[in-house]
Order: C-alpha cells, then sequence, then structure tokens
C-alpha cells in the first residue's frame, strides 16, 4: 500500500543516547513521517487493531540487555500520531517491574505484561480503564501465549 507506515522502537537506554520516541516511517519510500516523544526508552510494542494503538512496554528506568527494567506501558495513537496515555504498573517493590514479552488478548479488552522479578506476577491491564491489576503466578514469568493467537511468537 502507498500508506503504509513502519513503526520502529530504538534500543538504547539513559547511558548510551536519548532514546525517548517512537519512529514512524513511510513504507514506500523510506521517508521519516514522526517521531513521537515517549515517556522514556521504548522498547517492546504490541499493536492493537481495535483502537489503531501501539502499546510500548519498557517506558522509564533502563534496558539491560533483551530485558526492560521499568514501571509503564505508553499508548500511542496511529491515528493522531501522538501518545495518548501512559499506563503506570504498581505493585511492584521500589516501582521497578522486570518487563519481558507482554500479549494483548484477541478481543483487545486486556494486555498482560509479565513481572520477572520477585513477585512473581503478571499484570493484566483493562484497556477501556487503563486500570491495572497484579496477578500472582509464581516465580519469573516472562511469557505469555494467548490461545488461539496464530501470530503468537515463541518465547525460551
Amino acid at each position: 500500500k502507498s500508506n503504509t507506515k513502519v513503526y520502529l522502537t530504538p534500543i538504547g537506554d539513559k547511558n548510551y543516547g536519548t532514546y525517548d520516541f517512537l519512529t514512524v516511517l513511510d513504507a514506500a519510500s523510506g521517508a521519516l513521517v514522526a517521531q513521537i516523544p515517549a515517556s522514556d526508552v521504548t522498547f517492546e510494542v504490541t499493536y492493537d487493531r481495535l483502537r489503531n494503538q501501539i502499546l510500548s512496554v519498557c517506558p522509564e528506568n533502563q534496558f539491560i540487555g533483551t530485558y526492560c527494567i521499568g514501571s509503564l506501558v505508553d499508548v500511542f495513537d496511529l491515528n493522531t500520531l501522538t501518545k495518548v496515555s501512559t499506563i503506570p504498573l504498581s505493585g511492584s517493590s521500589a516501582g521497578v517491574s522486570f518487563l519481558k514479552h507482554a500479549a494483548l488478548s484477541q478481543d483487545s479488552k486486556y494486555f498482560y505484561v509479565p513481572n520477572a522479578l520477585a513477585s512473581g506476577s503478571v499484570y493484566a491491564i483493562d484497556m477501556a480503564t487503563h486500570q491495572v491489576t497484579a496477578i500472582p503466578v509464581g516465580k519469573f514469568p516472562q511469557g505469555i501465549y494467548m490461545q488461539g493467537d496464530s501470530s503468537v511468537k515463541q518465547y525460551p
């Protein structure tokens, strides 16, 4: 399509440069369309087809290797190319979570974010209200499989 966009999240942290934006490129020409300011470092993104939004896990704090140490989820509206919300993730010690491999439910009602720190919980975010519930699941959850999702990425 001539209006297809590519959404990129640069990898880095505060120690190696400023990467506090979501980059939007035109797929046909490669031209820069926008750089949408984020709360801080952007990392893993999930697309919400129902709302035409991108959910970015790991804004705030640091990025280490392939893991995030953060406490927020940023929500970007792809119609307006703006950040429309920042969802704080509570219930972690000292406001810090070890976040990796989030998943959106097929109906886009809930966004699940594993917290692999000692709390051993998964954050369930109600996407209509942005209310966050920490669900205890045991030690070090790192990935989520959504039943019936044919686009699932498998993580070790």
